[in-house]
Order: structure tokens, then sequence, then C-alpha cells
């Protein structure tokens, strides 16, 4: 859904923005306007803490420490690419209770006063009900005073439809309140391509590939965790810029056809010899395969893949060693491997536990908060019933 012609995007804050979040902060106190979405920035900046404030940002994603009656969210600048400027910023609650249900939203968002009447609040909102279906959001709620014309009109834009008006006792104001299904994409739809089905040819014959490559695998590395790799990493790819989804389906379907545990091949072989099959171009071969070469944990530890499909492959890849997956595998492929409880347990120190640190995009980072409880929630029932700890 386009509003504006201009390149806008959603940037997860990081060090280098704080001068411009200081800008954006100021030219609200100058212009008497309430800053809405920020993920409470105000008051850390007015404590000098920018840095406080991202470590807040990162703990409203930690499910498992976030504190009673609150919900995780994540917190985006909206920066306008042709210049770098912050025009706006947003905060998504990306689970509910009964306040966000009622009276907050899940989506609170404003635009600084003076990049006001360009279409940036629609195309945000727009943005952000985006990240909204990424996280299986399928019933959004967002509010505005009912006095606010130009915020309803810009719910309104975005599919809203008025659902109550009501007192808040928190907002002190009356609170009209907007339910928005968001759009679910044809490529999402039901269509067979849980199970693995491709309606492109060439997906197809790579399912098929990879479904005979790890034919009797028992150790985690089957089939099937390609496919859940490929599910994972289009959904990622989803909110990053200049995926080629071709290049991203291709190298999570393939990533471990090489994979240094499992053959004895060198230049990624099997993959390479798929491809040129195939008859894809040498340049299409040569961007799967670095995609491929940047998923591997051990031999990229510390390096941030170069490539957006390789960042977005990797991220995809570490999710699913994480939650209920990640133990299955983990023991899965210990049992294959001959090791015991003991040293699969270990596994989870050397290696679980650091992945979701080191993910790259806001997207994977917020799938793998609940995950990662989940082996947290794991390790510490283990640790209760063996006598262990750490």
């Amino acid at each position: 859904m386009r509003f504006t012609d201009e390149k806008l995007r959603l940037v997860f804050p990081t060090p280098e923005y704080e001068a411009r979040a200081r800008e954006f902060v100021d030219e609200f106190a100058r212009c008497g306007s309430e800053l809405n979405g920020t993920g409470g920035l105000a008051p850390f900046l007015e404590k000098n803490d920018y840095g406080g404030w991202l470590g807040k940002l990162a703990a409203d994603l930690d499910l498992a420490n976030v504190p009673e009656g609150r919900v995780p969210a994540i917190t985006y600048f909206y920066v306008r690419e042709r210049d770098g400027r912050v025009v706006g910023m947003v905060n998504v609650r990306l689970e509910d209770n009964k306040f966000i249900r009622n009276e907050a939203g899940h989506v609170g968002y404003c635009i600084r006063p003076t990049e006001r009447r360009k279409h940036y609040a629609s195309q945000l909102l727009a943005d952000a009900l985006e990240v909204c279906r990424r996280m299986r959001i399928e019933r959004v709620v967002v509010t505005c005073d009912r006095v606010n014309v130009a915020s309803a009109k810009t719910i309104e834009s975005c599919g809203g439809v008025p659902e109550a008006e009501f007192w808040s006792e928190t907002f002190r104001e009356t609170v009209r309140r907007y339910v928005i299904l968001p759009p679910v994409p044809a490529a999402e739809e039901p269509d067979g391509k849980e199970s693995g089905e491709e309606d492109d040819p060439l997906l197809r014959a790579a399912v098929a590939y990879i479904a005979e490559l790890f034919r009797g695998d028992s150790g985690g590395h089957d089939a099937e965790h390609s496919l859940r790799v490929l599910r994972s990493a289009r959904r990622i790819a989803a909110g990053e810029r200049d995926c080629d989804p071709t290049v991203v389906a291709l190298a999570a379907l393939l990533h471990d056809a090489d994979d240094h545990k499992l053959f004895h091949t060198e230049q990624n072989a099997n993959a390479r010899a798929f491809l040129e099959r195939e008859g894809l171009p040498e340049e299409t071969v040569g961007r799967v395969c670095a995609a491929i070469n940047a998923v591997s944990f051990s031999r990229n530890r510390g390096r941030r893949p170069e490539t957006p499909e390789g960042r977005a492959v990797q991220d995809a890849d570490r999710l699913d060693a994480l939650g209920a997956i990640g133990i299955g595998r983990t023991f899965a492929y210990g049992g294959a491997r001959g090791r015991s409880l003991e040293e699969s347990v270990q596994h989870f120190y050397d290696k679980l536990l650091l992945l979701r640190g080191g993910l790259n995009t806001e997207t994977a980072r917020a799938m793998a908060a609940e995950r990662h409880a989940f082996l947290e929630a794991f390790l510490e029932e283990w640790n209760r019933e063996t006598g262990g700890g750490r």
C-alpha cells in the first residue's frame, strides 16, 4: 500500500542515530507537539542516556523478562532515504492484553511537525501494519483521540474500521478505537507451500533435490529443516531491502547441501552441481553460494553476512536452532553422533543461547524472543530435575 513516492523505511535504533533522535525530540518540544510511539525516548534523552534507551528497546523484545502487565514491543525510526532524516517513529506491540486491546492499541506512531501533510503518517502506519502481519497479529487495534481528525483519517486510509468510542481514564480523553485486518499477500495465502509445494519449477526441483540428498537423516539436518528455514527466510526477507526472493529461497533450501558436518565437499560442490544443472547463470549461482557460505555458525562467528540474502538465510537457520524445534534437533543430532545427554545440553551453552544476540534483522530478533525464552525455561527445568545448575 503506497501513499507517497518518497522512499521511507523502518530502521531499528542504533548508536549512530543519537544526534538525529535528539533533533527529532527537540522539534516536538519546540512545537509543543505530543510524542507517541517512541518507546519512551524523551525521558532517556533528558538524562543524557541514549544508550540506556537502546538497552530498554532490547529488553522490550526479551519475552522472558517483560514486566507483568506489559507486552513485548519493537520500536523503529522512520527514515527518509534521500537525506537520512528521521521523519517519524513507531512502536509496535507484538502481543496484546486487555489494555492493548481496549485502549492503547497495537501501534503507536508520530510524524515530526515539519514533515506532516505529506502522507507520511499513512505510509508509516501501512508499514507498521506489515510488521504486524509478519508477526501474525491478525486483528490490529489502533486508537486516537476522538477530536484528532488527522489521525482518524490516517487510520481509516489504512483500512481502519471504527469499533467504539469511550472515555479513557488513563489518557483523560475520549478515545476512538479502530480495528484493522492486515492484508495477506497472495504468496502467503494457503496454497500448499507449507508442505513444501512450490509454483516455481526451479524451487520444486530444489525441494526434490534436498529430499533425496537428506533421505534417512536423523540428526536434525533433514529436508524438513531446510523447508522451515525457507519459510522463516521468506518472512525475514519481506522486511528487508533489496532481497532477491529467488536467491533467498535457493540458499535456504540448499544451505546444508555442503555442510562440513555432513559432507566432504569443497566449494559448494553439491549446491553448484544442482544450480548449474538447472541452467542458472554463474552470477546467480555465485550469489546463492555466497548466501550459503554465510550461514555456518562455526565458520562465521562474529562476522555479519555481506548480502541481504545471506543475512536473511543466516537468521532463518539460527531461528531453527531455537525454541522447541531447536531442542529437538539438538538431541537428535547428539544421538546420531553418539553424544551423551550431558554433552548435548552443553551445546545449549556453547551455541544456542548465543544465537539471539547475533541475529542480523529486526524481524528475526522479534521472532527469536519467545524461542530463546523457551530454551531458558527448558534449561531451568533440566537443571532442577538433574540437580545441576549454571
